[in-house]
C-alpha cells in the first residue's frame, strides 16, 4: 500500500510538472483500508512502521482516497 502512495504522489507530481494538474484524490482500492483511516488503533498498530502512518499522513492530505470496496457480492 505504501509502495503504491509513493507511485502515486510520484505521477501526481509528474503530471503536476506537465501542467496537468488533478483536483480529486487518486483512489487507492486496498483490504487494509480501515487502518489507514483509523488512528485510533493502539494495540492492533502499535507495532506497524511509518509505512502506514505515510498513507494515512497522504489520506488526510487529499491525495489518495480509499474507497469502500464490497467483499462480497
Amino acid at each position: 500500500m505504501t509502495l503504491t502512495t509513493y507511485e502515486i504522489i510520484w505521477l501526481r507530481s509528474l503530471l503536476a510538472y506537465m501542467s496537468v494538474y488533478l483536483k480529486d484524490p487518486t483512489p487507492l482500492h486496498k483490504n487494509v483500508i480501515y487502518i489507514a483511516r483509523n488512528s485510533v488503533f493502539h494495540e492492533e498498530t502499535k507495532h506497524i512502521k511509518t509505512d502506514c502512518h505515510f498513507t494515512r499522513h497522504h489520506l488526510e492530505l487529499g491525495i489518495i482516497s480509499l474507497p469502500f470496496v464490497p467483499s462480497g457480492l
